[in-house]
């Protein structure tokens, strides 16, 4: 059996095996960047040291706003679709950032849960 190694650093093998192994070393250097994090610190951090003056409180107006998904059955499957919109309001979605898809879909499944109610 003749295995053919091809590689970009040196000119392809015909290799006879089993009798052979090769192994190909491209480079000898991490390719992972070393943590910055001082982790001695971090770990000496107690939770009355966090300052959390630029997060919002978390109140009963905000979770009333919250989505709420009760048990776990998962989200129906999404189907891919040509929709003609004013392009206006597509406009707007989409100036309102990564996600706008989501949000319409969203607000899309909010009409019809609310019109299947009053049927």
């Amino acid at each position: 059996m003749i295995l053919y190694i091809p590689n970009t650093l040196v000119e392809p093998l015909l290799i006879p095996l089993p009798e052979v192994v090769v192994y190909f070393l491209m480079k000898n250097e991490s390719t992972t960047v070393p943590s910055e994090t001082d982790w001695a610190r971090i770990d000496g951090i107690t939770d009355a040291d966090i300052d959390f003056s630029d997060s919002p409180e978390i109140t009963p107006e905000l979770f009333a706003r919250a989505v709420v998904r009760r048990g776990l059955t998962p989200s129906p499957a999404k189907v891919q679709l040509t929709l003609r919109v004013d392009s206006d309001v597509l406009d707007w979605f989409r100036e309102q950032g990564k996600g706008y898809q989501t949000r319409i879909n969203a607000l899309l499944r909010a009409y019809m849960e609310a019109h299947m109610k009053s049927t």
